[in-house]
């Protein structure tokens, strides 16, 4: 019989009720508890997982709870705290929304911090997985293109948002390949007070180990996708060969 892993989740919104849901539907798991100021939302979030214990403190559902996994859906400048908390609470592994940080410095500590305490690590990059990217995927696969030389992803939603998807698509269909250098500009200073605080745009050139350049742009002077209406939807991932291309 496979083993049950009981999770905890802290943050209760739009995307902490998704992940309780799924948590919940998956026999593999079991939520013992959740973490929210709000109450209503919390409650809300309980129904679609079972009524796990509710708590208003996550540090204190962690010691109550002990779960094999922490799930937190917080804005980005709560990630080195909750990421301690888990460490303190000997929990297995931590499941949180991109981005990792709010900066490179904070990046290293919670990488430095999850490794000495042998705790794994997820960050929330599933959209590689919708029809539309793993449809190119397989056509680069196929080797109808010929040799890739080019893969790009772009977005007009900003970096906190979006950039690290974007990378996440341009490894996908370069075959995860390691990067030898990367250069980049930053421009605007706008949403620097968003509670996701970026430039408002960046673009940038990625040399990948296997010869593919890549090219990444993401706010508010990159393409426009006109046919699409919604902001976060507006993103263009595709890949050059020397037989054609795939969008």
């Amino acid at each position: 019989m496979a083993q049950v892993y009981s999770a905890a989740i802290a943050g209760c919104g739009k995307r902490g009720k998704v992940h309780a849901d799924v948590f919940h539907r998956n026999p593999r798991f079991a939520v013992v508890g959740l973490a929210d100021v709000d109450k209503e939302k919390m409650a809300e979030a309980a129904e679609l997982c079972g009524g796990p214990e509710q708590f208003d403190d996550a540090a204190k559902m962690l010691e109550s709870t002990k779960p094999d996994v922490f799930c937190f859906c917080t804005p980005p400048t709560l990630r080195l705290p909750f990421i301690r908390m888990a460490v303190d609470n000997a929990v297995k592994l931590v499941a949180y929304e991109k981005p990792m940080a709010t900066s490179m410095t904070e990046a290293i500590e919670i990488r430095d911090l999850l490794r000495s305490a042998g705790v794994k690590s997820v960050q929330s990059h599933q959209r590689k997985y919708n029809v539309q990217f793993r449809k190119v995927k397989e056509i680069v696969d196929s080797g109808a293109l010929g040799r890739i030389h080019t893969v790009y992803a772009t977005a007009t939603g900003w970096m906190m948002h979006m950039a690290t998807h974007l990378a996440d698509y341009m490894r996908l269909l370069n075959g995860e390949a390691e990067a030898e250098w990367v250069i980049g500009q930053a421009h605007g200073r706008e949403k620097l007070t968003d509670n996701h605080p970026s430039p408002d745009y960046l673009g940038g050139f990625v040399q990948f180990a296997n010869g593919v350049r890549g090219i990444l742009e993401t706010g508010s002077l990159a393409p426009d996708v006109p046919e699409v209406e919604y902001w976060w939807r507006k993103v263009r991932v595709g890949a050059h060969g020397t037989e054609g291309f795939a969008e």
